[in-house]
């Protein structure tokens, strides 16, 4: 069960009985750029590296039930080592204790990379002998990286392992309270997951398996646990923050790859290559340079090198070999990306969905259903399924104005630019509107940053400084100017959001600068909250809101025989806002005219239907990435057939089936999607 802070979850599947208590819940990012420690000369150790399995972002905190639950993480050293400690990032307090095991034997026959299966489908536990524990530990979430282990805990005061051999490392709750929860970082892309859980996990009947129950299309997490070793006989070339190449739709180009490589010896007759593995089963190779002797390498290769087209899907690593020959590479964490379509580019208006989630269906049904917007000319780009979003795609299409709306997205920088996705498009004579809670947050400002010229922040958005993640109360409310074309409608009666039940109320502060004008206002703590430049230079415009615009939204949550659907839609204040905002970036309303454009999808994606609930008629809306045969069903709760609206061949793209329940009882019913290997059921509410 995946639990969201933001709203809670409209998709599910089928009912089905988890038989531990846990969940994941969607957090705020967390930075973390730390990768190999200090030398730590008064214990005089060799340098400290961390071995993780997370790869550098906290998006999750991990919930389960209580006493005897266990969390834990298989790792793998890249030499003979000594394990000094352990460290583990917190979001809660509570009572655990600590151990270190051997990697099961019969994990190893099963499970030879120490991935896990999905949670609770295996009754082989990872953990063999206990090389360390229990060690009682009181979690700290006040502490970046709160010591899990440390040294005078452990035999010797280190750990010595003669091989590459595996081991876990990990804790088991002794409270009944559910705490305390560690954070997570999201590893979708990987599929796979080294994080096992078991609870309570002395007791046999009680299986195994990853923390995350759908590795295959489901979310995939790390725990964000490290471990402190050194390598005493030397080590092979350490490879990390390999750089995700986005989707993309533009081909003639030249696709770079960047990633720290460090050696313990120094870089000296070292080599490293990038791997590139086309549809065509040929892996290709380009050598990597690190041209200002940074550790940070960059490999090149162009499209015409690989020979791609639309629908091309090239996955990549890095392999690496030291001067004494010994090597390692990045197999196992490697990345891939798509070339996908734009299937109209000739709109004036491109929205980058950089985090809205589930707040998506806020701002779609608003485009959708306005007096106003229903019939807006736009491009939709979603940067999570599309692994981002380059300055590629921003300057492919005709249009002239740029929306970016989401949730501690990562797409805008605070500060330098340049190689970013939109400072070219603005200084171009591009308008810009972004709106995000965590803009501050995400990229690690402190609590009142400053900005100045050459900061795009600055430059772009308006921002002299501003206040970090303020909180403020859930019932947040924004106040506007008078006279002001944007904001007056909200001077007497605030913009209010998080108006209901929905958790998170989270917020940053600005201030303008001399270009600029704030426009809202909070009332608690008379701060600005969004900023505007009503000319960059060519006449184009920029906006900024610091505050999640989408979450004012109306619940139209119904419960039906014990059971909640959620359902949710644009307030009247949103519709108001964003009406004005269209009028103030002068786009062009079409009513009736629908000529959204989309990429081709990634992957095969089902929507929520709409409207939901519903009476007489819904819509479903699905993607696929290739033609192919595809069924759509719907189902009652007892599981029985009620009806198959499509089942047969369908063309790539998006596509919209009707429903018409017609002479059916009242009450929730299911739709479900079947294409190829993939299969995914929804819930919908018929209300007479």
């Amino acid at each position: 069960m995946i639990r969201r802070l933001v709203f809670a979850v409209l998709a599910v599947s089928i009912p089905f009985i988890i038989a531990s208590a846990a969940e994941v819940v969607e957090i705020r990012s967390f930075n973390d750029n730390a990768r190999s420690g200090p030398v730590v000369d008064e214990l005089e150790l060799d340098e400290i590296f961390y071995l993780e399995r997370y790869g550098g972002s906290a998006d999750y905190y991990l919930s389960s039930g209580s006493v005897g639950d266990t969390l834990c993480v298989v790792f793998e050293p890249l030499a003979p080592c000594s394990i000094y400690f352990a460290d583990l990032n917190w979001f809660s307090s509570g009572s655990v204790q600590a151990f270190i095991w051997e990697y099961s034997d019969e994990a190893a026959e099963l499970f030879p990379l120490g991935q896990g299966p999905d949670r609770e489908t295996t009754s082989v536990s990872p953990l063999g002998e206990v090389l360390a524990g229990p060690i009682n530990v009181d979690a700290d979430p006040g502490v970046y990286f709160h010591n899990l282990i440390n040294q005078g805990d452990l035999p010797d005061s280190a750990i010595w392992r003669e091989d590459r051999s595996l081991f876990v490392v990990g804790f088991v709750k002794t409270s009944d309270d559910g705490l305390p929860q560690p954070f997570a970082d999201d590893v979708s892309h990987l599929r796979f997951s080294y994080t096992w859980f078991c609870g309570p996990w002395l007791e046999p009947e009680h299986n195994w398996g990853c923390y995350s129950s759908d590795i295959e299309n489901g979310t995939v997490i790390e725990m964000m646990l490290r471990v402190g070793v050194s390598y005493p006989f030397g080590t092979p070339p350490i490879i990390s923050d390999m750089s995700q190449i986005p989707n993309t739709a533009v081909i003639d180009r030249d696709f770079v790859v960047t990633a720290s490589i460090e050696d313990d010896n120094g870089w000296n007759g070292d080599i490293a290559t990038l791997r590139v593995l086309n549809d065509n089963g040929d892996t290709l190779s380009f050598t990597m340079t690190d041209d200002d002797e940074d550790s940070y390498f960059e490999g090149i290769f162009s499209g015409a090198d690989i020979g791609m087209t639309v629908g091309s899907s090239l996955t990549y690593w890095i392999e690496a070999i030291d001067d004494d020959g010994a090597p390692n590479d990045n197999f196992f964490n490697k990345l891939s990306f798509e070339i996908v379509e734009f299937v109209n580019t000739d709109v004036p208006l491109l929205i980058v969905d950089d985090g809205l989630r589930i707040r998506r269906d806020v701002l779609r049904n608003y485009l959708t259903n306005s007096n106003k917007a229903q019939g807006v000319d736009y491009a939709w780009w979603n940067v999570d399924d599309n692994k981002g979003i380059s300055s590629y795609e921003v300057n492919s299409g005709s249009w002239d104005k740029i929306f970016v709306l989401g949730w501690d997205g990562d797409t805008v920088p605070t500060r330098e630019y340049g190689d970013d996705p939109y400072s070219a498009f603005i200084e171009d004579g591009g308008s810009f509107f972004f709106a995000d809670m965590d803009y501050f947050y995400h990229h690690g400002e402190n609590m009142e940053p400053t900005f100045s010229n050459g900061d795009f922040a600055y430059d772009f958005l308006g921002l002299a400084g501003g206040f970090n993640d303020v909180e403020i109360n859930p019932d947040s409310v924004f106040y506007g100017l008078q006279d002001d074309m944007i904001s007056e409608a909200f001077l007497d009666t605030p913009y209010r959001i998080y108006p209901l039940h929905f958790s998170g109320n989270w917020t940053d502060g600005v201030i303008s600068n001399e270009n600029a004008l704030t426009f809202f206002y909070t009332a608690e703590f008379e701060m600005g909250s969004a900023v505007r430049i009503d000319n960059l230079g060519s006449g184009n415009k920029s906006m900024y809101f610091a505050f999640d615009i989408t979450s004012s939204a109306v619940d139209d949550s119904i419960e039906v025989d014990g059971e909640w659907a959620h359902f949710y839609g644009p307030s009247d204040q949103f519709t108001t806002l964003m009406d004005s905002v269209f009028e103030y970036f002068e786009i062009e309303f079409v009513n009736g005219i629908d000529y959204n454009s989309e990429t081709l999808p990634a992957s095969i994606e089902l929507s929520q239907n709409f409207p939901n609930p519903f009476n007489p008629s819904t819509s479903i809306s699905f993607g696929i990435p290739h033609t192919q045969n595809v069924r759509l069903e719907v189902f009652n709760i007892h599981g029985q057939k009620v009806v198959s609206l499509l089942d047969g061949k369908m063309n790539a793209g998006e596509h919209t089936v009707s429903f018409k329940p017609g002479n059916i009882s009242s009450g929730i019913y299911f739709y479900t999607l079947e294409a190829g290997d993939f299969k995914q059921t929804m819930k919908m509410l018929f209300v007479k």
